[in-house]
């Protein structure tokens, strides 16, 4: 298999650089490009295919709902500190393959791990 491509929207250095540890992780290759914010993710899906974005919920310019109605191609997940069940519900409606919450004891890095598996095995 190629490398997979992962498109990430987020915003915080320190939140990029943990995501970064924990896809490294897997051991599987995969290109990851970070973006700060919806324009410029929008701008990179539509010059590139990826195979998955991961995508902070709320952004300066945005939310992840966004890129999901502008975006038909490559599956979405969400990832947001909001607890928020009906949040959830709807992101999910709306098109996102999956919603993580980013909990403060960083247990979400293991569930990102679970996502690129789940991923790596519909390819």
């Amino acid at each position: 298999m190629d490398k997979l491509k992962i498109l990430v929207l987020e915003d915080t250095s320190i939140t990029q650089h943990m995501i970064d540890k924990a896809l490294s992780d897997t051991g599987i290759e995969i290109e990851i490009t970070y973006c700060e914010n919806v324009a410029e993710s929008l701008a990179k899906m539509s010059n590139k295919k990826f195979d998955l974005a991961l995508l902070d919920y709320y952004v300066e310019d945005g939310t992840a709902l966004d890129i999901i109605e502008n975006n038909t191609d490559t599956p979405c997940v969400v990832l947001t500190s909001a607890n928020d069940q009906e949040l959830a519900a709807s992101t999910l409606q709306k098109g996102a393959k999956d919603f993580i919450i980013k909990d403060s004891k960083l247990n979400y890095l293991e569930k990102l791990r679970e996502v690129i598996e789940s991923v790596i095995h519909k390819s």
